[in-house]
């Protein structure tokens, strides 16, 4: 009888190994999908951040994020081509579902002017255009949606809950200006209960369009603030609520617990 639960043992442990090693298999293996882009094969949707100047070595804060709609989870290698002397990549692991990836530019831009940039992902691709500016590119002229009122309009994404920091992928605030004239441009908000949005890039057509501001810091306290942006010659705001953080004591403190309701079987 004790070897044929011995043996039983060892057939579950066998079992559990040889299940986990197919579960890892799966992680380690490469994901599966396609690149979420329009009908004329534009990166859909699409972020692109930083100051991409002729001649200037581009760092982490010079990325691009697209969208991934993963069907297997696994491993992945995007990376776009190599135009103007500089390119986009990015490697890791992702889950299924719809994922943003933030591919990183490397490399330094020769020439001024617009970059046209294909992304791949397994057999999908899609496209994005970058502009470099000269190496003292002029700061363009532009008026806030809204301004000198509420910020008409805003998209805020994300939670915000004192003592929790903000994370630039998904704490954002979407605004809309005007362009008057093409450049550079640097929009920030003033730091108010600990954090700040903030985007910089370049304008490379005049007219209305949005601007994806990123937040980081860490809220202090809960409560609705007012949080001003400022633009080049102009300002607009809007209201953002805190979570607060909760303030409770267990019940039977300093004792034993009260009002406790236990389940399960605890055997030795």
């Amino acid at each position: 009888m004790k070897i044929f639960k011995l043996a039983t043992v060892v057939l579950t442990l066998l079992i559990s190994i040889v299940s986990c090693q197919k579960q890892d298999d799966i992680l380690t293996g490469k994901s599966a999908g396609s690149l979420k882009k329009s009908a004329t094969g534009d990166c859909l949707p699409l972020t692109v951040n930083g100051l991409f100047k002729k001649d200037s070595v581009l760092d982490n804060n010079s990325y691009a994020d697209v969208q991934l709609d993963v069907t297997a989870a696994g491993t992945f290698d995007i990376k776009t081509d190599t135009i103007n002397g500089y390119s986009f990549s990015r490697t890791g692991g992702v889950n299924k579902g719809l994922r943003t990836i933030r591919l990183y530019a490397k490399g330094k831009p020769v020439t001024t002017g617009t970059n046209m940039f294909t992304v791949k992902y397994g057999t999908s691709v899609c496209t994005f255009s970058v502009v470099v500016g000269g190496i003292t590119a002029t700061p363009a002229m532009y008026n806030l949606g809204g301004s000198p009122g509420t910020c008409t309009p805003f998209v805020l994404s994300g939670n915000y809950a004192a003592g929790t920091p903000l994370t630039p992928a998904t704490n954002t605030v979407v605004i809309t200006v005007n362009v008057s004239v093409i450049g550079s441009y640097s929009i920030n908000t003033t730091s108010v209960n600990g954090i700040i949005f903030s985007a910089n890039g370049l304008f490379a057509t005049t007219g209305p369009q949005n601007v994806t501001l990123r937040g980081s810091g860490t809220p202090v306290a809960g409560g609705t603030f007012p949080i001003v942006v400022n633009g080049s010659s102009d300002n607009c705001s809007f209201s953002l609520n805190f979570i607060g953080q909760s303030v409770y004591t267990l019940g039977g403190a300093g004792a034993n617990c009260t009002g406790f309701v236990l389940s399960g079987s605890y055997i030795a």
